[in-house]
């Protein structure tokens, strides 16, 4: 074992340690409910950095022949070879013959005959070498169900793309209910993806070629793709109810009434909006956008503001948040 190999042992079981003692801590001092939520977070974690720590890789030689060449012992014994090198004293016999004058007609169709003959028994061995060759299998084709799955998935993680591009100018109407259930779901997504995800890496080995280090591959880059893909999941019903509310919204619905619970500090070039304001609109709330959608004077925290947009069974696309005047 190298020296880099024993100093990344020695990190990962120390990462390990740690980890669960992480996870003693939750399991026995904390008495709220997101120690489960923890607990669910850290357990594939532990798992992968021990199993990293002390698996052991057995690297196996395989020594790959010819098809059409049999293993040599000299020059001449492959098929090929041994074709060339009779060919070789043909045309040396018939160098000879001439120089001696003694290259006739009949020479020539004795050199032709054996050079045919030559040419004959080399094509009858390479065709037993390819009947006796296994037969490429054809490419089975996936499973439907595989298909069905992948398209979902790709999907989700579209909703979940879609969620951070255009989510944030939408109120869905479910969203009370399921930001009280979106703790639980991350609790079941992450283990889930991370089986899934650990399946496909080990069948095809695609972080192993970019990401020759186990340490870097296994505790930053696997954990980091498992935690996108469950929250890209996970929000990809407010992506997709976003772009569905903004096309079947009806546009001159009545105008509502929110509290402004917090307003953020203005973050001019920042990202694609420049501030963010917490609303809560029938006991639900939400992060808008008012960039560009404030009319009149910028919401402060506890305003009532007036929120117009366009209005379906999914929620609100908000278009124009409005401050009302107390009287």
């Amino acid at each position: 074992m190298e020296r880099w190999e024993v100093v990344e042992r020695a990190v990962l079981l120390a990462v390990g340690v740690a980890l669960l003692g992480l996870c003693g801590w939750l399991a026995f001092v904390r008495m709220g409910p997101e120690r489960f939520v923890g607990l669910a977070l850290l357990a594939p974690c532990v798992y992968w950095v021990f199993w990293q720590a002390l698996h052991k890789e057995s690297k196996k030689s395989v020594s790959a022949l010819s098809d059409f060449q049999e293993p040599k012992t000299s020059a001449d014994d492959g098929p090929f070879a041994r074709a060339e090198a009779d060919m070789a004293k043909v045309f040396q016999r018939g160098i000879q013959l001439e120089r001696q004058g003694r290259l006739d007609e009949e020479a020539k169709m004795q050199i032709n005959a054996q050079l045919q003959e030559i040419s004959d028994q080399l094509g009858q061995k390479v065709a037993q070498k390819l009947s006796s060759a296994p037969a490429m299998r054809r490419q089975r084709r996936e499973p439907w169900w595989k298909l069905y799955v992948a398209s979902l998935f790709l999907l989700a993680l579209a909703g979940g793309v879609l969620e951070v591009v255009v989510g944030t100018y939408f109120v869905p109407s479910f969203g009370r209910a399921y930001q009280s259930v979106f703790p639980i779901l991350m609790a079941l997504a992450v283990p889930i993806f991370g089986f899934l995800l650990f399946r496909i890496e080990r069948q095809q080995n695609t972080l192993a070629g970019r990401f020759p280090s186990w340490g870097v591959r296994w505790i930053f880059v696997f954990p980091a793709m498992v935690l996108a893909c469950s929250l890209l999941v996970l929000l990809s019903p407010y992506g997709w109810s976003a772009l569905a509310g903004w096309m079947v919204g009806v546009a001159d619905a009545p105008a509502q009434q929110a509290k402004v619970s917090s307003v953020e500090v203005a973050k001019p070039k920042y990202g694609k909006c420049d501030q963010h304001a917490a609303l809560v609109i029938d006991g639900a709330s939400a992060r808008i956008c008012i960039e560009g959608r404030s009319v009149g004077d910028l919401p402060k925290a506890g305003d009532t503001v007036s929120v117009r947009g366009r209005s379906s069974f999914l929620g609100l696309f908000v278009e124009e948040v409005r401050v009302l005047r107390q009287p």
